[in-house]
């Protein structure tokens, strides 16, 4: 019979969506950020979400460093930018569809009725 055994690594404002294993730890997004946590516990702030970065489900990094961030209806892409606060340049992938544009600046994205 197998047993298993868990421990809290570490804690946050927001429940834990989803997360990436790194080698000495992993990323996790929360409802409002991601962070990066140790196995230690350590945790450290790599980037807030912005407001309208509603229901992130899940979290992607490419070998860039590019994160992605899954929400219902579409994408939230963070492109490392700067080496200091703030990280990342965010904007939003959407699906095609009418009213929806393919990809624009989250502070720009404009739905006509």
């Amino acid at each position: 019979m197998l047993q298993f055994r868990s421990h809290v690594i570490a804690t946050y404002a927001t429940e834990p969506v989803a997360w990436i294993r790194l080698v000495d730890g992993f990323l996790v997004v929360t409802h409002e950020a991601i962070w990066q946590t140790k196995l230690d516990g350590a945790t450290s702030l790599v980037a807030r979400l912005p407001g309208s970065a509603w229901g992130p489900n899940s979290l992607a990094r490419a070998a860039d460093g590019t994160l992605y961030v899954g929400m219902p209806g579409g994408i939230l892409r963070l492109t490392p930018t700067w080496p200091d606060e703030p990280r990342y340049a965010t904007d939003y992938l959407w699906p095609a569809q009418p009213g929806m544009p393919d990809c624009s600046l989250a502070e720009s994205v404009q739905v006509e009725d």
